[in-house]
């Protein structure tokens, strides 16, 4: 389920672009904002993949929905800090949102 499932292949993605970016921020942000932003993405693939094992479905799926909430403040932040280029911005949402859309049709493909 994990390597096929297109959710799971865009965070994978995501996770390598955001890894890449964020080497190339200052010193300084590498430490804050950066290891944030990091720490978002791999926590919210974490949950997905105990989406894929456990029961309790609801609770998770509102745990990864936050995450990617969070993921999205952290990027904004960046951005606006001038750590992303306008470009990497657009890139970063148009591909968080489409995550999120895949995280939605498959909260309602469980719950209904």
């Amino acid at each position: 389920m994990t390597e096929s499932s297109p959710i799971f292949s865009k965070t994978f993605s995501m996770m390598r672009w955001i890894m890449q970016v964020t080497e190339k921020f200052p010193k300084s942000e590498r430490f804050r904002i950066a290891k944030q932003i990091t720490d978002s993405i791999f926590f919210f693939q974490h949950v997905l993949i105990e989406l894929v094992y456990c029961d309790e479905k609801d609770k998770l799926f509102i745990t990864a929905d936050i995450e990617l909430t969070k993921l999205r403040i952290y990027c904004r932040l960046g951005h606006e800090m001038k750590l992303f280029s306008l470009n990497q911005y657009e890139y970063f949402a148009f591909h968080v949102s489409e995550i999120g859309r895949l995280l939605g049709g498959w909260k309602h493909s469980i719950t209904g």
